[in-house]
């Protein structure tokens, strides 16, 4: 079976997201992963994206951020802000998928960072479903995110059900992390075209351009 490719909208940050699904359409791609940066912003674009897109061709909405107390816990009143913006605008373009970020903070050890990010996933997850949409948790590589390895992001949600575990190797490459060489599943990820699978199961691998080359 052939994996579908979707574009990154990151690669086109300066284009309407309606305008990036047209071009993604032309191009031959299975459809898009819609910006928020920009949807939050103009309510217009929300609209235009809604009116031309197909079913289940905007894969997911980048991230809800994962905020973190300095004490490790959870910060609810800004996890449940950003949700409430970002699912309704992923119900009305139609995502089935919104991408829950790993947070970053200094100095946080990972045995008190874990606990409140799961505890995170878990509200979200919970808040998506009621408008039919999957969480997808994406880690970074970065050092000063205590969740930062595929080691740990697979322990973060070991045993939350319905939480998907993406990795994007631009941000991995970048942040300077080490070979994913021997990993499971990375063969997705180590090609030209940047492949990804077309669904977020219990492991899934994203690879993005970390050029104008469409991901």
């Amino acid at each position: 079976m052939t994996a579908a490719i979707y574009l990154n909208g990151a690669t086109l940050m300066t284009t309407p997201t309606q305008d990036v699904v047209a071009i993604a359409r032309e191009a031959g791609y299975s459809g898009i992963e819609a910006r928020a940066e920009r949807l939050l912003r103009d309510a217009t674009e929300v609209r235009a994206t809604a009116a031309v897109v197909r079913p289940n061709e905007v894969l997911a909405l980048n991230g809800v951020a994962l905020s973190l107390r300095s004490d490790g816990r959870m910060d609810g009143k800004l996890i449940e802000a950003d949700l409430k913006a970002r699912l309704s605008i992923g119900r009305e373009i139609g995502s089935p998928y919104l991408l829950a970020i790993a947070p970053r903070a200094p100095g946080l050890a990972t045995s008190r960072a874990m606990p409140g990010t799961r505890d995170a996933l878990e509200v979200a997850r919970d808040r998506a479903a009621v408008m039919g949409i999957g969480i997808a948790f994406e880690f970074l590589g970065f050092r000063d995110s205590p969740i930062n390895t595929p080691e740990l992001a697979a322990e973060t949600v070991d045993r939350i059900d319905g939480i998907g575990l993406v990795l994007d190797s631009c941000h991995w490459h970048a942040s300077g992390s080490p070979s994913l060489q021997g990993y499971p599943s990375t063969s997705t990820m180590h090609r030209p075209s940047r492949r990804r699978k077309s669904k977020m199961p219990t492991a899934c691998f994203r690879a993005r351009a970390s050029s104008s080359w469409p991901s």
